[in-house]
């Protein structure tokens, strides 16, 4: 069948030479040419079972388009509660954290002991061997010769104006003229590193009790230059140039104690002595208006510490 249609149409496509008839040769056979004539075009008509699979499937996929879509929106607003409830969860957990805190806050209010350095007084003049303070051929930090020098008590009262009870009661206090914390002198905390040198300024204070209850308190003693504390508490016998230059006196420090807990805490102090030449004032004691630069180490809790701990 091909090749007979190959030949009806190599007959068909041959045109014929210009001037010349058509060959009759040139004709396919009238028995090629009947065969030629039975070739149709077939056409499929659509089947009505396709039509019905066709619609079928579109169905399927609106159904399944509608369920996706309601997967999402389920998936969406799964996402919206949870957020909610993730908000919420922060919300409680931050309220509770903040219950707690005030708790904690309201506890340690009432077990806390807080104990005050007041009622700061000279007392009665010891003569010692120290080094020279005022030497000043010595740098500082530099231990200088043996010298009589006399030592000023100063005394004072700590209470505790907390609700709870104070154990271990230590007061770590130390001394310095005010121009001597203008300049920036330095003040050795460690007892072991300051023995025997200039800027050993602790006032090696001792207290009568180590337990204080609430509103209880008890009687500590310190020194410090008999010269400084009388320019401060008097009599003045003679005022140098040094007295004249000091300034005053401070007077600083912490109050280490263990709640009823066992918690280490402490206290700080810090007090302004102003000579008794300074134009008239209500006190000549009150709070220091800065803190002074030794103070920023904050408290000694090394070796020589007279602080035990909680334990």
């Amino acid at each position: 069948m091909a090749r007979r249609l190959a030949k009806l149409t190599k007959y068909r496509h041959k045109p014929p030479r210009k001037g010349e008839q058509p060959d009759e040769r040139d004709e396919p056979p009238t028995s090629e040419r009947r065969e030629a004539g039975g070739v149709y075009t077939v056409r499929i008509e659509p089947n009505s079972k396709d039509e019905d699979w066709k619609a079928e499937q579109r169905k399927n996929w609106a159904r399944q388009l509608c369920v996706a879509k309601w997967l999402n929106a389920i998936t969406l607003i799964a996402s919206v509660v949870a957020l909610a409830g993730l908000i919420f969860l922060y919300g409680t957990l931050n309220a509770t954290k903040e219950a707690a805190d005030a708790t904690r806050d309201a506890v340690d209010a009432q077990l806390r002991p807080f104990l005050h350095i007041e009622h700061i007084r000279g007392g009665s003049e010891t003569p010692i061997l120290v080094p020279s303070l005022y030497d000043s051929d010595l740098a500082p930090g530099e231990a200088g010769p043996p010298a009589p020098e006399f030592k000023r008590e100063v005394k004072f009262v700590v209470k505790n104006y907390g609700h709870g009870m104070a154990f271990q009661v230590y007061v770590e206090a130390y001394w310095q003229s005010y121009e001597e914390d203008t300049q920036g002198a330095p003040i050795e905390l460690d007892p072991f590193k300051a023995s025997g040198h200039r800027n050993n300024h602790s006032m090696n204070t001792r207290i009568a009790k180590r337990i204080l209850a609430a509103n209880d308190e008890a009687e500590g003693t310190g020194e410090a230059p008999s010269a400084l504390a009388s320019f401060v508490f008097g009599p003045i016998r003679a005022v140098s140039i040094d007295d004249l230059k000091s300034g005053g006196l401070e007077i600083f420090g912490w109050v280490w104690h263990c709640d009823v807990l066992r918690v280490p805490r402490y206290d700080a102090f810090c007090f302004v002595l102003y000579p008794l030449m300074s134009p008239p004032m209500h006190s000549p004691i009150v709070p220091c208006p800065w803190v002074p630069r030794a103070m920023k180490d904050g408290p000694w809790r090394g070796r020589g510490s007279n602080f035990t701990g909680c334990g």
